[in-house]
């Protein structure tokens, strides 16, 4: 596009803007906004924006945002959400920007909600919590919740098994195991309902991997005992006992053996790389060797994070 060509597109998307926003007010003549015809001028504003290039993606968020607002005035709710869902995108990548695209893109989740698209809101909020994960891991994981919940209140469970998986990931990553004990037991209870037993025992088996991880021996010993039917008799519970076992015995070589079962071997990818970091309290050595097992007390947790590795999830 040519230097003019790009000055008249820019005056026409200004010019628009201006009468978007007019059409929004009263005049003597006007007793109420004209919002659908806004709406034309906000979205005909951000295709002039648009075509303009990188160094105006501010001001096509602003166009899209307003068109979202116009939009949702004469209750056109997906339109509305799919600007606001836009514009989130936009300021995502734009400097000092983050706080507003959290913003806007739960104003896009919530027009979804509205419009009974709770798969879309509850896809919105996990693309949100993708923005804040890096800065503030505790919001991330409350606005997985929320995405979670969507699909649970609004009887789409069904369809909530990749955002749990995504929160589950993020909390192991970001060393929130607890957070990730408490996803994985939500599941779980879904796969009772739905008679899952492979993902329930894949589930219990995150869980005692967590607890065990976190050092949380007898907290292990308690839920094992309280896993659904399906679970005690299973490979995985083997494994699982026999993990408890070695912790319990400061055996790394029982730990080891059962860390290499394909029950172990098969959970979820995050999940896999704590079970293979897995390893007895070497204080407990000590005090075993010194006292015997009368000695051997739960270890205060000291959580270090895995390894990094490449994970596909």
């Amino acid at each position: 596009m040519s230097k003019d060509a790009k000055l008249k597109a820019l005056e026409e998307a200004n010019k628009l803007m201006s009468q978007g926003d007019s059409w929004t007010k009263k005049t003597l003549t006007r007793w109420k906004p004209d919002w659908q015809q806004a709406a034309v001028c906000f979205d005909e504003a951000a295709k002039k924006f648009r075509i303009l290039g990188p160094i105006y993606q501010n001001d096509l968020a602003t166009a899209l945002m307003r068109a979202g607002e116009a939009y949702e005035e004469i209750n056109s709710l997906n339109t509305a959400g799919k600007c606001y869902s836009q514009a989130g995108e936009l300021l995502r990548k734009l400097a000092g920007r983050k706080e507003d695209a959290i913003k806007v893109a739960k104003k896009a989740s919530a027009l979804y909600l509205a419009n009974e698209q709770a798969d879309k809101a509850a896809t919105t909020l996990v693309k949100a919590a993708a923005l804040v994960g890096e800065d503030d891991a505790q919001q991330a994981m409350a606005l997985y919740h929320e995405a979670i919940d969507m699909f649970l209140d609004n009887g789409k469970e069904i369809f909530s098994h990749d955002i749990f998986k995504q929160g589950i990931a993020f909390a192991c990553r970001k060393g929130l195991f607890e957070e990730a004990v408490g996803l994985l037991n939500r599941q779980t209870e879904l796969y009772v309902k739905a008679s899952k037993s492979i993902l329930i025992n894949r589930n219990c088996t995150g869980v005692i991997i967590m607890l065990l991880f976190l050092k949380q021996t007898a907290a292990a010993k308690e839920a094992i005992a309280r896993f659904p039917s399906c679970f005690p008799g299973s490979d995985e519970h083997k494994a699982c006992t026999m993990m408890i076992e070695g912790f319990e015995e400061v055996d790394q070589d029982k730990v080891d053996k059962a860390k290499s079962s394909f029950a172990i071997k098969n959970v979820d990818n995050q999940i896999a790389r704590i079970a293979r970091s897995l390893a007895v309290d070497p204080d407990a050595e000590v005090n075993k060797a010194l006292f015997g097992d009368d000695a051997v007390e739960e270890p205060e947790a000291k959580v270090e994070q895995p390894e990094e590795e490449e994970i596909l999830i």
